[in-house]
C-alpha cells in the first residue's frame, strides 16, 4: 500500500488501466489489508510479518493452473 513512488493503489490503476492481467498479492501490516485487498480485487492477502514459506506457498497457489 506504501510505495515510493506509486502507492498501492495507484500502482493497480496503472496495471488495470494497461489492461495487464496479473494476481495481486497485497502484502501488509495494516489491520484493515484483507479489506482493502479485498476493494482491489486482489487474489490474496497474507499480513506481515510473515514467514517465507507461507510466501512461497501463497504464490505457488496464485500462480497455479486454474
Amino acid at each position: 500500500m506504501s510505495m515510493p513512488v506509486l502507492d498501492g493503489g495507484d500502482f493497480i490503476r496503472e496495471l488495470r488501466e494497461r489492461h495487464t492481467w496479473l494476481p495481486i498479492l497485497v502484502m501488509s501490516g495494516c489491520a484493515d489489508a484483507q479489506h482493502w485487498a479485498d476493494d482491489i480485487g486482489a487474489a490474496g492477502c497474507l499480513n506481515k510479518p510473515f514467514e517465507i514459506l507461507d510466501l512461497l506457498e501463497k504464490v505457488e497457489s496464485l500462480l497455479a493452473p486454474r
